[in-house]
């Protein structure tokens, strides 16, 4: 089971055309526990991601977390991707769902990984609502 979860981990990094520290690094701006050592543990199958880890991969890989669950049984996991790709739009709020955001620092992060996919009309937005909350403190 453990091989299993880091072989499909290492797949579908691969299948997006990023290496290890990539994969991290990325998964990193949205959770600061995520490491590359851990990133390594878990592709080698030495440990299992926790749940919100594995959903947090999963969203930056762009695959729906079943595919990494054990009971999706298949030998070919270039066969059995394709139904777990997911869009962007989809990302986002799997991001936002999967991420309990208890403390200022997980929240701030999350922030900060989402206003760099925001344009600037939507910058603007932001901003706006940003100025309305800070008068009404």
């Amino acid at each position: 089971m453990i091989n299993d979860i880091g072989n499909r981990i290492k797949f579908a990094r691969e299948y997006r055309n990023l290496s290890t520290r990539q994969l991290a690094d990325l998964c990193n701006k949205i959770d600061a526990s995520i490491t590359y050592n851990g990133m390594w543990q878990w592709e080698v199958g030495r440990r299992i991601p926790k749940a919100d880890v594995l959903s947090i991969i999963a969203s930056v890989l762009k695959v729906q977390v079943q595919y990494f669950l054990p009971r999706e049984h298949f030998n070919d996991p270039v066969e059995k991707i394709s139904p777990y790709l997911i869009d962007e739009e989809q990302i986002e709020s799997d991001i936002l769902a999967s991420k309990d955001l208890k403390n200022k620092e997980s929240k701030i992060s999350y922030i900060s990984h989402s206003i760099k996919q925001l344009s600037s009309k939507q910058l603007d937005t932001l901003i706006e609502q940003i100025n309305i909350l800070k008068k009404h403190r």
